[in-house]
Order: C-alpha cells, then sequence, then structure tokens
C-alpha cells in the first residue's frame, strides 16, 4: 500500500501545481481546490497529458486565448477537453508562417 500512498500524493502535489500556474492569470482559479470537477480534470491531465507538458503550456494560453480559430482556455477541464485541438491549431498556425 506504500506505492498508492505515493501516487496519490504525487498526484496531489500535480494538481496543486496545475492550479496555481492558472492561478497566475486567471483569479478564478483560487476556487478550484474545492470544486471536484476541475481537480479531476487535473488527474487527467496529468494521466493523458502529463504534468511537465501541461505546466509548459498553462502559461502560453493567454496568448494563445487572443489568437484567431485557436480554442479558448481558462480552465483545467477546459485544457483537458481541448488538448488536443489547441496543439493542432497552433501546428497549422507555425507551418502558416513558414509559407511562402
Amino acid at each position: 500500500m506504500k506505492g498508492v500512498h505515493t501516487v496519490a500524493k504525487s498526484n496531489h502535489e500535480g494538481i496543486v501545481q496545475i492550479i496555481d500556474e492558472f492561478k497566475k492569470w486567471n483569479p478564478a482559479a483560487n476556487n478550484w481546490f474545492s470544486n471536484k470537477t476541475q481537480r479531476k480534470a487535473c488527474e487527467d491531465i496529468i494521466k493523458y497529458i502529463g504534468l511537465e507538458v501541461a505546466l509548459q503550456a498553462i502559461p502560453f494560453l493567454p496568448q494563445t486565448n487572443e489568437m484567431e480559430f485557436v480554442p479558448t482556455v481558462t480552465t483545467p477541464l477546459q485544457l483537458l477537453d481541448k488538448y488536443s485541438s489547441l496543439k493542432a491549431q497552433l501546428i497549422k498556425k507555425q507551418d502558416k508562417t513558414y509559407e511562402i
């Protein structure tokens, strides 16, 4: 059972890190520690996207939210739901910058 406790503790730490990143630019994030939906989304982000990838992406969301045709993401649940679309749109935009 020692391993289960370690995983739960690391998930909790990851959830805190994700919410703390959102708090830097979204004041509503202060309420997410008590929001089961947002905490579950953080757990799923860690599981499916990865903590490191999420922590690198979240600081750029205020910029991507202003881009045309790029999904708006302001919560962990939206990041989980829209991550693939966000990534695809950013790749398309990057390709267009190199068109001649």
